[in-house]
């Protein structure tokens, strides 16, 4: 999905990808972060579920994509849910629905190839049910 200018830019990329995937999935949503970039949560269901997207490409010298769930080393409380997107170059997408809750006081989490082919974050991968 390409080289960006900053953060910010990469952000809206991921979001856009993201809303348009909720869409597809018959999801109403509104994308708050884009009327309002302070907003800590990027998304809003019509059943008020609240989501932040996280969006990482693939680390060039090592085999894993990164994904803070924090704002300056404060856990985000107030998101529902993390939608994480995995950019993986030659492949397609993945997309992880993780509720916060069983995140627990995890900042960040690592997804590896690795984690990825032993299904590690299986029950997670575009279970788009569990945002109902």
């Amino acid at each position: 999905m390409g080289n960006y200018n900053n953060n910010n830019e990469k952000g809206l990329k991921g979001e856009r990808y993201i809303v348009d995937k909720l869409k597809e999935q018959g999801f109403k949503v509104e994308w708050v972060a884009l009327s309002n970039r302070m907003s800590t949560a990027d998304i809003k269901l019509s059943n008020n579920k609240l989501i932040d997207v996280k969006y990482a490409e693939q680390n060039k010298s090592q085999r894993y994509w990164t994904f803070n769930f924090h704002h300056h080393g404060d856990k985000q409380l107030n998101i529902d849910f993390f939608i994480c997107v995995v950019v993986r170059q030659g492949s397609d997408n993945l997309i992880y629905v993780f509720p916060n809750s069983i995140l627990s006081e995890r900042k960040t989490i690592q997804i590896s190839d690795k984690s990825i082919r032993l299904g590690r974050y299986g029950y997670f991968l575009e279970n788009w049910g569990l945002l109902k």
